[in-house]
């Protein structure tokens, strides 16, 4: 790493003076397939939260293929995504271009940002095993559920679940802010994954008292080219923070 890069780096990625210690992420078994959804515009918000949790939900919890599954559903919480605008604004192509040109690394091909939530909601659908193909078929059966209430559904087959940091409070007390990953365009997604959990994951253990988090998780999406999900997505990292 070049000195103008590493002055780059330590800018951007600062790390705590005292170090957390070495972070060892444990793996935890089963695999989460993740719904994310776009509502039809014509459905107002407070509508589109109400079907899912009064109809649609507990529909897919009476299939008998389902039932033994933990389902929760994430919902925006913030104001149109303004509160998350400048999170987002500092990763869009202009803002990532002169620090990379600065710095003598890759500069990354033209890509579109969205400065706030693409998405309305997302449902995640945990199980402590690989899912059998009843199961699998079941899931597929829900996304069709969803066809009407949302012009866009995409979904995810994530098979490696890591605990990287604490142990997040319960869902009544906590504030969720969850990343959903994109493969850069230099890597493979195997190397990706291999870097935010083996390096990623120590940045965010060594700047918590910074960022105030009390609970992150890494979820990896699926390797496996024979996965009948879409997958467009590298894993989700969901961060807790205590409400």
């Amino acid at each position: 790493m070049s000195h103008a890069s590493g002055v780059l780096h330590d800018l951007f990625f600062p790390r705590s003076k005292v170090s957390a210690g070495p972070v060892s992420p444990q793996l935890i078994a089963g695999t989460t397939v993740y719904f994310l959804l776009r509502r039809e515009r014509a459905i107002k918000r407070k509508q589109f939260m109400q079907v899912l949790l009064q109809n649609v939900l507990p529909n897919w919890r009476r299939q008998a293929a389902l039932t033994q599954t933990s389902v929760a559903l994430f919902h925006l919480a913030t104001k149109g995504g303004l509160e998350v605008l400048p999170f987002a604004a500092v990763r869009s192509h202009g803002a990532l271009k002169l620090p990379a040109m600065l710095g003598g690394m890759p500069t990354p091909p033209k890509f579109t940002s969205n400065l706030t939530p693409r998405y309305d909601a997302f449902v995640e659908v945990k199980f402590d095993h690989a899912p059998t193909r009843e199961q699998i078929d079941a899931l597929h059966w829900a996304h069709e559920t969803l066809k009407s209430l949302c012009e866009e559904v995409s979904t995810c087959e994530c098979d490696r679940r890591y605990n990287v940091l604490g142990s997040p409070p319960s869902m009544g007390e906590s504030v969720y802010l969850t990343v959903i990953t994109r493969t850069p365009w230099n890597k493979t997604r195997e190397e990706a994954q291999r870097y935010w959990i083996h390096e990623h994951a120590q940045l965010v253990s060594d700047n918590v008292k910074r960022t105030g988090m009390c609970g992150y998780q890494q979820v990896h999406t699926t390797l496996n080219p024979t996965s009948t999900f879409q997958n467009s997505f590298g894993g989700w990292q969901p961060s807790s923070f205590r409400a």
